[in-house]
């Protein structure tokens, strides 16, 4: 059983727990005021581009394909100017109290690596690079640091000059559904669902489009300015739902907090009882004594 000493020390700093757990939740709300207009927005707007983006490229990869048929086998004609390769991309924080989310978001992102054990790896945030290292992966990767808030263009440039290389890119983040639902998510910001859904099959009709000033000026437009947007747009994505699980995680806190605050002053209230009924006791004793 718990000292009276003990609880008496333990309330005050109960307190002080919920009074930073009410911070941060209220820090969290802010942000997330802040940030959810503007992701919102932007989400079936940025989600209609990457559509065009991944029709775009089944075009080329068709034309391409077209083209080999033309020609001899040895003059196959390929896309030029990309890593034929994938890059997997982990965001998460830099920072701890962002509840169950960033957790989920890396289970996701191992699940994938260890299906695509060729694929290149890319970890932004401190808490991701030390779960990789804890998780034991003996894979070579790439590591960047990114602020938590109040993210600047420039503070991704040297990911986007990085990841632009490449052919295919797919990004694990927090998605925020809303202020209870976040969930795990994998993104292709490089247009190659469509391809990979087998759009290209000689079974599937692929739509036909007429292309000014011309496909290759479009898909390069696109493996650019649109494509650093499409980026940025999950980086923002995974930030309003880190804050959201923050919440989620501050309000389960806070309810703990005064669960343990009751459990510690009906025990305090038993201990003062107690302690009152010997006195008596005493009391009564010398009573008695004296008779």
């Amino acid at each position: 059983m718990q000292s009276l000493k003990f609880i008496n020390k333990e309330i005050p700093v109960l307190q002080s727990l919920r009074t930073i757990a009410q911070v941060y939740q209220e820090t969290s709300i802010i942000k997330i005021q802040d940030v959810r207009t503007g992701v919102v927005k932007t989400r079936d707007y940025l989600s209609g581009l990457s559509q065009i983006y991944s029709e775009l490229k089944s075009a080329r990869s068709g034309e391409i394909a077209r083209l080999n048929k033309t020609r001899q086998h040895n003059k196959t004609v390929t896309n030029t100017g990309k890593l034929q390769k994938t890059l997997i991309i982990l965001l998460s924080a830099n920072t701890k109290l962002y509840g169950a989310i960033v957790q989920d978001v890396y289970q996701l992102f191992v699940e994938a690596i260890k299906k695509e054990p060729d694929a290149d790896i890319l970890i932004v945030g401190r808490l991701g690079e030390r779960l990789f290292k804890e998780t034991g992966l003996e894979r070579k990767h790439l590591f960047f640091e990114i602020p938590d808030a109040n993210l600047q263009t420039n503070d991704l440039e040297p990911i986007i000059f990085h990841i632009v290389k490449y052919e295919k890119v797919i990004v694990f983040h927090g998605k925020f559904y809303n202020l209870m639902t976040q969930r795990a998510i994998r993104a292709n910001i490089t247009g190659d669902v469509m391809v990979e859904e087998g759009m290209l099959q000689e079974n599937h009709a692929v739509k036909q489009f007429l292309f000014e000033p011309n496909l290759e000026k479009l898909i390069q437009f696109f493996e650019t300015q649109i494509f650093a947007t499409l980026f940025r747009q999950t980086v923002h994505e995974s930030e309003l739902a880190r804050y959201a699980s923050r919440v989620n995680a501050m309000e389960e806190s806070l309810q703990f907090i005064k669960r343990r605050q009751k459990e510690l002053q009906d025990a305090k209230k038993r201990f003062t009882r107690a302690s009152q009924q010997k006195k008596q006791l005493e009391r009564l004793s010398g009573m008695r004594l004296w008779r």
